[in-house]
């Protein structure tokens, strides 16, 4: 092999090591500059899940009330007959079982209904 292509070669390597090395050292840089981001971003995403967690519950909450107030009002005709018992404790055990979810949600996420409707 003539001696200027293995100059050439070793010239070559030596300006793509050199542009590796810059761009490792661009992406440190950036690395470190979203790092310093983080607890910023961190927090924002917290509080905006928090917000939707609370929306979420709170919409699922009021639809599940809505619809046992439509049950119940459905159930009128019986009344009168035996089965106003078993309706009155389907709807009283649903009732209790919303509550329920919503206030287990709740403490999952951390959320209190004064924060919920302060935001």
């Amino acid at each position: 092999m003539p001696r200027g292509s293995r100059a050439t070669r070793r010239g070559e390597r030596r300006r793509s090591l050199e542009k590796e090395a810059k761009v490792l050292e661009n992406t440190e840089e950036e690395t470190c500059a979203i790092m310093a981001n983080l607890p910023e971003f961190s927090g924002s995403f917290q509080k905006n899940a928090k917000r939707i967690a609370a929306w979420y519950i709170d919409t699922t909450e009021n639809l599940a009330k809505e619809s046992l107030s439509l049950q119940e009002k459905s159930t009128v005709w019986a009344k009168n007959t035996p089965l106003a018992a078993i309706f009155e404790a389907q709807n009283s055990m649903a009732q209790q079982f919303v509550e329920n979810y919503a206030g287990f949600a709740r403490k999952l996420f951390q959320l209190d209904k004064k924060e919920e409707l302060s935001e």
